[in-house]
């Protein structure tokens, strides 16, 4: 695509140009929607966060592919989440383990970026809950040691706290 070309050499203004226009021009256009998902990967880097959400939001709408689906459900939560959503972001994460349980890599990431938000929200009860069920189902591999991790860090924080407050 173009506006790849332009945004690899730098000419960061006309790529987003070139890519707002196939998102405002082309917003059902069949067989676009890998390219989508990299326009809204390109807005998220550059911090349009509106952009990005309508791009992956148009790839959530129209495409058939449920492994895609999964990843702009992803991606969008990550833009919401950037974007001080973060209401907004928890159900698009959500959504990827409960639509799409199967596809595991995106459905597993976004369950830690739920208890990540759980803990920005000081709702550590939740993102404990989060990281237990996510430790549980992981244990054999990294992911399992990260949430069990995560749940050290929780603990450690809240024995630092109570000997504060003695």
């Amino acid at each position: 695509m173009t506006a790849d070309i332009l945004a690899k050499s730098g000419k960061i203004d006309k790529a987003s140009e070139f890519f707002k226009r196939v998102i405002d021009d082309y917003p059902n256009e069949k067989g676009l929607d890998a390219e989508r998902v990299n326009i809204g990967l390109f807005f998220l880097k550059e911090k349009e966060y509106d952009l990005s959400i309508k791009s992956f939001s148009q790839v959530i709408n129209s495409v058939e592919d449920n492994k895609l689906k999964a990843e702009a459900h992803f991606w969008l939560g990550e833009a919401l989440q950037n974007s001080g959503r973060l209401v907004d972001a928890t159900i698009e994460y959500l959504k990827i383990s409960y639509l799409y349980p199967d596809n595991d890599m995106w459905a597993g990431t976004a369950r830690f970026r739920v208890g990540e938000i759980f803990e920005m929200q000081g709702r550590i009860d939740e993102a404990v809950l989060m990281y237990q069920k996510l430790a549980v189902k992981y244990k054999n591999d990294e992911r399992g040691k990260f949430a069990v991790k995560k749940l050290e860090e929780i603990k450690k924080g809240k024995s630092q706290e109570a000997s504060i407050k003695k």
